[in-house]
């Protein structure tokens, strides 16, 4: 129900406005004093429990639009700061997302194994 000039439009007022959103809550501007990432960026997958912890710092981060078509993949680490993997585009409400969410979530594990092997644990380990 959108044509391709108007989806192109949509996903780049939605990258723009996220991009805005993630600075403002990062820097504490007026109006994002009490927001944190974790508002933004929610569990991968909803109904998680401890039979998948190891998963639990998988999160999946969309912009404050209705209808949002930009999703951000992250890791959480131990202080709260997420490192972005990988994102895409949700074209339809009933998208089949299992392959792409497959592939999404390998490079979760890869970028977390990579992580945990380098000793990165927080964003201290991220800065050289």
């Amino acid at each position: 129900g959108i044509s391709i000039d108007n989806a192109m439009d949509q996903v780049q007022d939605e990258a723009l406005d996220f991009e805005n959103e993630l600075k403002a809550i990062e820097l504490q501007m007026p109006g994002y004093e009490k927001y944190t990432l974790q508002d933004i960026f929610h569990q991968l997958h909803k109904n998680e429990f401890t039979l998948k912890a190891q998963f639990s710092s998988f999160r999946k981060g969309k912009p404050n639009f209705p209808d949002a078509m930009l999703r951000l993949y992250a890791i959480e680490l131990e202080d709260g700061c997420m490192v972005i993997t990988g994102g895409g585009i949700k074209l339809t409400d009933k998208m089949h997302e299992r392959p792409h969410l497959e592939k999404e979530e390998q490079r979760l594990i890869q970028v977390q194994d990579f992580l945990k092997s380098e000793g990165i644990y927080s964003r201290d380990g991220l800065i050289l």
